[in-house]
């Protein structure tokens, strides 16, 4: 038998219910006089408890168990919601370190969702749920999702939803198309709800918050969905590095400013980047930096200052060279891919040549295929013996020792077309 009422919406009510001695949440359809319209809502629902069912993240609510055929199912009972919540604590505007929680929390939820291909669409605080610091999102009623129909054609599930103003104008009108976007328009407004406990924009240009933080808002929250952050990830990398100062336990800032930077490029925030690398004095530090690089930063870094990314090479492959550093195999595949990146942007065929012989003293010494391919590859695209890079690795004093490693690999590695290598050179390592 089904306890209090929990909490209702247009679509369902959430009741408690008791079993062996446990407290849970159960959902359960409300239904309708009209007959097409209860097949509507309940179709719906059975995509929400389809999708639950698939879902497996610590901060997404999980179904413990489900009824088709009376269109209800069951899940952990939270004591609160964000709203209950913060009726109780008031605004967090000074209590940085708690709305981190529930921001990140909530940011690493939505991305959860966005990499299965699912947009919520009614992010706001009635669903999302909070317990001892643990946070849930919940209420998958109208997200939108992609479906095969029997004819393998891919189709979209396009609802209007007005959720007040935490809903995304496109949702509202029904778009037929709409992006991760309109769920960061939510989280953005969630963010100053947190903040100020008030959703109206004009209350946050005349507040006491930085005007970091105030751009994000407006910047996550614009009307016009194309003028908006476009995702997660990119309102996630913004959020970090405009809150860490504010933070009892803050995160390594120059980290910060390379994520900021691999989703938005800024040629301030670049040159302060390339800066505080300079004073960056402990090798394992400045390692962990770099391995944070991708290719658009690789070449945004080498368009600002190539003389400053050349020196860094330099630092980084004499780094993971030397007898005190140590990887893990895993590693070893993210070191490959990021030289594999420096040896395709730079320009100068001494720092090439020192790329290639990094990437094989490392790809040997681990014995990791993966990295083998990689040495190999950038072997095929060189194009003769005469080739400056060829000829420079020929002169250097540790040849011997990179012949012996390219030997090696040739000889184990059997997966790479032998034949894309220039035959001279591989006479040349094969003998």
């Amino acid at each position: 038998m089904y306890g209090r009422i929990l909490g209702q919406g247009n679509f369902a009510t959430v009741y408690e219910l008791e079993i062996e001695g446990i407290k849970y949440a159960c959902k359960k359809l409300k239904r309708l006089p009209d007959s097409y319209e209860n097949e509507e809502r309940q179709a719906r629902f059975s995509r929400e408890i389809n999708l639950l069912k698939q879902f497996d993240h610590p901060n997404i609510i999980k179904v413990i168990r489900y009824d088709l055929t009376n269109y209800s199912y069951l899940m952990p009972k939270y004591e609160q919601n964000l709203e209950t919540y913060l009726q109780q604590t008031g605004s967090l505007i000074n209590n940085y370190d708690e709305m981190n929680n529930i921001m990140i929390q909530l940011t690493q939820a939505v991305k959860y969702c966005h990499q299965q291909g699912i947009k919520h669409r009614d992010i706001k605080p009635e669903n999302i749920l909070i317990e001892n610091g643990a946070l849930v999102l919940c209420d998958f009623g109208i997200a939108m999702l992609q479906e095969y129909t029997n004819n393998n054609r891919l189709t979209t599930i396009v609802q209007g939803f007005d959720s007040g103003p935490f809903t995304a104008s496109e949702v509202k009108s029904q778009a037929a198309s709409i992006t991760e976007s309109a769920d960061v328009f939510s989280i953005g407004k969630i963010l100053q709800y947190l903040l100020l406990q008030d959703t109206d924009d004009a209350v946050v240009q005349s507040s006491s918050i930085s005007e970091g933080l105030k751009r994000l808002i407006a910047d996550s929250t614009e009307y016009d969905p194309k003028r908006r952050i476009q995702s997660v990830t990119a309102f996630e990398a913004r959020y970090r590095f405009e809150i860490n100062d504010y933070l009892a336990v803050k995160e390594d800032p120059i980290i910060l400013t390379v994520e900021l930077l691999k989703s938005e490029y800024d040629e301030g925030i670049m040159n302060d980047f390339i800066a505080d690398l300079y004073g960056v004095t402990d090798d394992i530090h400045f390692y962990s930096i770099l391995s944070k690089l991708n290719k658009s930063l690789v070449k945004d870094w080498f368009v600002e200052s190539e003389s400053s990314l050349s020196y860094n090479i330099e630092r980084y492959i004499q780094y993971i060279q030397s007898d005190s550093f140590f990887c893990s195999f895993e590693e070893v595949d993210n070191i490959s891919s990021l030289l594999y990146l420096f040896y395709n942007e730079m320009d100068s065929s001494e720092l090439k040549k020192d790329i290639l012989m990094a990437l094989t003293t490392i790809s040997y010494k681990y014995n990791r295929f993966s990295a083998m391919r990689t040495v190999l590859s950038l072997l095929s695209n060189l194009t003769g013996v005469d080739e400056p890079i060829f000829a420079l690795l020929v002169q250097d004093k540790n040849i011997i020792y990179f012949k012996e490693y390219v030997k090696h690999i040739l000889n184990v590695e059997n997966y790479f077309d032998r034949s894309k290598i220039n035959p001279c050179i591989l006479k040349y390592f094969q003998t």
